[in-house]
């Protein structure tokens, strides 16, 4: 089973800007997430504050799937300042990988024994319970740097590849480098 619970809400309201679009995923049906009146209490408080767009859908994680997704909300996603996203970790970092604007993660995902839910992707989420995507440009580094480092790089990349494993991008160079973009 996959368990995300929501950020605090003063978190989640200091990620907000002008227009924001907030993507629910209801993918893996063996996940527990808030439920639908903490969605509901949320996207209230939410349109109280800003030009908030909502988009429910399944699998953000399913790259196919997503590109479908923005392409059909292109209007509102294209024009958006910052996306929220409550998903688990695998799904925020599918989104970030397709929008040119900041994305955040308004959840955290608890880690449990057994089956984890659908991620074809090549972006994963261990659960670590205090999820680091919001500080790190939509990249996980515990599970993009093979050290799991996540209070910056080691130094020891060369030409952005990782010095453990060198067919390995180093994670921390793809943080910095999506940063930059983003500026």
């Amino acid at each position: 089973m996959l368990v995300t619970k929501l950020k605090p809400l003063d978190e989640i309201f200091s990620l907000v800007q002008k227009k924001t679009v907030l993507i629910c995923c209801e993918g893996c049906r063996d996940v527990h997430s808030p439920d639908d009146r903490a969605i509901a209490t949320l996207r209230g408080l939410l349109f109280s504050r800003t030009d908030l767009s909502f988009v429910v859908t399944s699998y953000v994680c399913y790259r196919e799937h997503l590109e479908l997704l923005i392409q059909n909300n292109a209007s509102i996603i294209d024009d958006a300042d910052v996306i929220l996203v409550l998903s688990c970790g695998a799904g925020v970092q599918t989104i970030a990988d397709f929008v040119s604007c900041p994305v955040y993660s308004i959840c955290d995902t608890i880690s449990l024994p057994g089956y984890q839910g659908l991620t074809p992707s090549e972006f994963n989420c261990i659960g670590c319970e205090s999820c680091h995507l919001n500080k790190t440009a939509s990249i996980c580094p515990v599970t993009s740097c093979v050290k799991g480092l996540v209070n910056g790089a080691c130094g020891g990349a060369k030409n952005g590849m990782c010095e453990v494993d060198v067919s390995i991008e180093c994670g921390w160079v793809r943080i910095f480098e999506r940063v930059e973009s983003r500026k």
